[in-house]
């Protein structure tokens, strides 16, 4: 997949980032997409952004602040997803400033067969993290480096794993959720290829 003519992000994170290390983080993200910008002078950046509320938005202020474009990748269809459990009112906010400020390539839904189960909501997901996790040439990952958890197969850990299965390239930025604690570790870049 990996052109000197296109390079595609995708993005996974955590919904719960600590408050506290959005701003530390947000700057290591920003740093991420600098990076690429560097190595490929030349290719256009677009990231695969599910727009979902915490580290998603964040990965999404970062690519707005470096110029790169954003193809909003929805596990559902939009009025079912911003109406969802995972949005606040204040979320639902910033979800619309970034799809407005974004130059966004094209918003869908993986899964249009979205119902009212968790199984049903689960599937759709996971669709939509392995799709973000595999089309891409790397993946930026905003994750507490915690191991994926059984029957879930749609965080940031399965991300992770299927991005590494398929080849992709991951860009892991530390970062804890709220009321996680790892001994005053601060939020740190790494690239793993």
């Amino acid at each position: 997949m990996l052109n000197d003519n296109k390079i595609t992000v995708g993005v996974s994170a955590h919904r719960n980032i600590a408050a506290e290390y959005e701003k530390d983080i947000l700057k290591l993200a920003v740093e991420a997409f600098k990076d690429l910008k560097a190595r490929f002078p030349a290719a256009e950046i677009i990231t695969l952004n599910g727009l979902a509320a915490g580290g998603d938005l964040l990965c999404a202020e970062a690519a707005l602040a470096c110029g790169v474009k954003i193809k909003a990748v929805l596990p559902v269809p939009e009025k079912f997803y911003l109406n969802s459990r995972d949005f606040s009112a204040i979320q639902r906010e910033n979800y619309f400033k970034i799809k407005q400020a974004a130059e966004i390539e094209k918003v869908y839904a993986i899964s249009c067969d979205f119902g009212n189960t968790e199984e049903e909501r689960n599937a759709a997901f996971r669709a939509q993290t392995e799709y973000v996790a595999t089309e891409c040439d790397y993946l930026l990952a905003l994750w507490d480096g915690a191991p994926e958890k059984e029957n879930n197969a749609c965080g940031t850990a399965a991300a992770v794993r299927f991005a590494l299965e398929k080849g992709v390239k991951v860009i892991w930025i530390f970062s804890p959720r709220e009321g996680q604690s790892f001994n005053d570790r601060k939020p740190f870049l790494k690239w793993k290829v």
